[in-house]
């Protein structure tokens, strides 16, 4: 996102300069500028009735409402004196049968900008906060498009509730927008994966804390060539920064999961992703057993005559196949755990193994499951006496590197504008900046807060001590998930606000409305009128985030469900390869059809300021970066400068053994350039 860069500072430095130009802070507002035209996106007259808490009477107003709350979510946690101004629409996009542009976001970035701790590149948005002033009234300091027409073209759309309950063939429009104005604000290290350059010939803020624990070096030490190497450098990448680490220490789950081989193969990585269905390896103890191996066609069948009695099952699947549905087969002929690897081209990590609250529901599960590389896998089924053994280190992060620092994306092969730019999805729980988001929408901002904070956007409100109008500040420990925490807001835990706190025995808050949830977070006691039979079972709000680690919105235990009865597992219908992407901007996206994101777009606006004279930044342009729409399944498609942010959306099935399609959301990463600005 953020293209141009710049050079290494020392954190205590930035800090200095934050203090003595800020002035006095406030919630960081956004302000949504609409482009569209008449009648067209954002200002679509089409009657729409309110959905999940947004209260738009048309398809336009409620395209607003969503963006403009995606957009609040940010301001409540960050502060600054100056308005951030994103440039929005909702007009169609391109589209090109099975795959279409679904969104595209950037920054305006300013480099060498006199009074900026350095002379590298910050989203304008950041380099406003740090100077206290807005340095480009003319000028946006995000863009960002979607697409009005994803129904037209793929057959699904946009969901506009604010509520995070998706339908079939929907994708959730609030997080997506709260995922790219992240990467407008800064979380973003625009290095090109071709050369290892930065794109604007300097580092972003962002990849001064960007380090490489194989050579111990951070991005801006790196020649281009370490720096490339560093993005395949498969969870050898992490953030290093103070706040970051802070947070992590406490919002990611403990129990890192691995799997041995014994005898061990020659060249076994042991490089594994952890489903968000099951027990979790950490809570199963240690899981030893021979390996009962089986590979799924295309049909996506498996018998439940396939026994997997006191074994392992090691499943090989085609890449069309769903996952869950498999090991609730295997655990009810007898497996102990399963492995599970796309028979496709690739090399570490491996897809992330995501099912959605229904399937959960639908396909109740009790093992562990892992997923694993083909490489991994043919290398297990190599040898027919091998035996293998999953265990869980409690004392260990997920998605954290042994001193406590949480990994980036990195990937061999590189997935251009995705490696690199987000976290690894390996981490536990689901964060919102993953390359490939959950089916179940994720909402809570605290390690993407964290990380803006490391870069400079640090406030009040999280500093550990109580200023103005804040209700607390329990620092690094404010939180929006965990009961009875300090806010990220610095509110105090309230009846509303989605967490379950001390006293409270619901509360499904901005998830919606909950029949069996007062309005005083007490379960409701049904009347014993009318011969109905009580309460007789409801399930409580609570449900099982467990396992995988999803976050409570979504659990669900699983109740009465049937198990594997269907003989055919799920799987998204015949989405076919990652590979073939073309170039630049084209991003083949799964299935390998072109289009999807490149969009060169001249976005800009000049911005306004002189040119003075020793400031080298670039004029507005660029690529806007694209967001695309793909048919796929638990993977992301790849394709060139394609983040894989997609939102893993059910689109349904349609009966005994039908086929589960997916779909995944990409975009591009892109960058608007300031022109030089006067010194102050």
């Amino acid at each position: 996102m953020s293209a141009t860069s710049r050079l290494w500072w020392p954190i205590a430095a930035l800090l200095a300069a934050t203090t003595a130009a800020r002035v006095a802070q406030a919630e960081a507002k956004f302000v949504i500028n609409v482009l569209d035209t008449p009648g067209v996106g954002f200002n679509d007259q089409k009657p729409a009735t309110p959905v999940g808490g947004n209260t738009g009477t048309t398809v336009g107003q409620q395209r607003l409402i969503a963006f403009q709350a995606a957009a609040d979510a940010w301001g409540r946690v960050l502060e600054s004196p100056v308005p951030v101004i994103v440039e929005a629409s909702f007009a169609p996009l391109a589209c090109a049968g099975t795959s279409a542009v679904g969104g595209q976001a950037a920054p305006y970035s300013v480099s060498a900008y006199p009074g900026l701790p350095t002379t590298g590149s910050y989203p304008l948005a950041l380099a406003n906060r740090i100077m206290g002033r807005d340095l480009y009234p003319d000028t946006a300091d995000i863009k960002a498009e979607f697409n009005g027409d994803l129904m037209t073209c793929l057959g699904i759309d946009w969901y506009y509730g604010l509520d995070s309950r998706l339908g079939a063939n929907q994708a959730d429009l609030r997080s997506t927008v709260m995922h790219e104005l992240a990467h407008g604000l800064g979380f973003s290290g625009n290095v090109d994966p071709d050369t290892g350059m930065y794109k604007s010939k300097a580092p972003t803020v962002f990849s001064n804390y960007v380090l490489d624990t194989s050579n111990g070096k951070h991005w801006p030490e790196m020649t281009d060539a370490e720096r490339k190497a560093s993005l395949a450098n498969v969870r050898k990448l992490v953030w290093d920064g103070n706040r970051v680490q802070a947070v992590a220490a406490w919002d990611l789950a403990k129990g890192l999961p691995s799997v041995q081989v014994t005898p061990s193969p020659s060249g076994f990585s042991g490089f594994i992703g952890e489903a968000n269905y099951g027990r979790l390896v950490a809570d199963s103890g240690t899981i030893t057993g021979p390996v009962g191996a089986i590979t799924i066609p295309a049909a996506c069948r498996l018998s439940l005559a396939a026994g997997f009695l006191g074994k392992v099952a090691l499943v090989t699947s085609a890449r069309n196949c769903g996952s869950i549905s498999v090991a609730s087969i295997v655990e009810s002929t007898g497996g102990l755990a399963m492995l599970f690897a796309y028979d496709e081209d690739g090399s570490p990590p491996p897809v992330a193994l995501e099912s959605s609250a229904d399937e959960i529901t639908r396909y109740p599960v009790s093992i562990p499951t892992l997923a694993l590389t083909r490489n991994d896998a043919s290398l297990i089924n190599s040898d027919p006496s091998a035996t293998v053994t999953l265990s869980g280190d409690k004392s260990r992060q997920v998605g954290a590197d042994s001193a406590g620092r949480t990994l980036l994306f990195t990937s061999n092969p590189i997935v251009p504008g995705s490696t690199g730019a987000h976290w690894d999805p390996l981490v536990r729980p689901n964060l919102l900046l993953e390359p490939v988001a959950s089916p179940i929408p994720v909402t809570d901002l605290v390690m993407e807060r964290a990380l803006l904070w490391d870069i400079g956007w640090t406030g009040s409100c999280g500093d550990g001590s109580i200023d103005g109008q804040e209700e607390c500040d329990n620092g690094a420990a404010n939180s929006d998930r965990t009961p009875d925490a300090c806010r990220l807001d610095c509110t105090k835990p309230k009846c509303g606000d989605s967490v379950v706190d001390s006293g409270e025995q619901c509360d499904p808050g901005s998830r919606g409305s909950d029949p069996n949830c007062g309005s005083d977070c007490r379960l409701i006691t049904p009347s014993a009128t009318g011969g109905t039979s009580g309460s007789g079972g409801t399930s409580g709000s609570g449900g099982a985030s467990g396992s995988g680690g999803t976050r409570s919105s979504g659990g669900t235990s699983g109740s009465g469900g049937v198990s594997s009865s269907s003989g055919g597992t799920s799987g998204s219908g015949g989405a076919s390869s990652r590979g073939g992407t073309s170039g630049n901007g084209g991003a083949s996206g799964s299935g390998g059809t072109s289009g999807s994101g490149g969009a060169s777009g001249s976005g800009g606006a000049s911005g306004s300021g002189g040119s003075s004279a020793n400031t080298s930044t670039a004029t507005p342009g660029g690529t806007s970066g694209g967001c695309s729409c793909d048919a796929a399944r638990d993977s992301s498609a790849s394709g060139s400068w394609l983040f894989a942010i997609g939102l893993a959306l059910i689109l349904g099935r349609r009966g005994r053994g039908a086929v589960l399609f997916r779909r995944f959301l990409v975009h591009n990463e892109g960058d608007f350039h300031c022109r030089p600005g006067r010194a102050p």
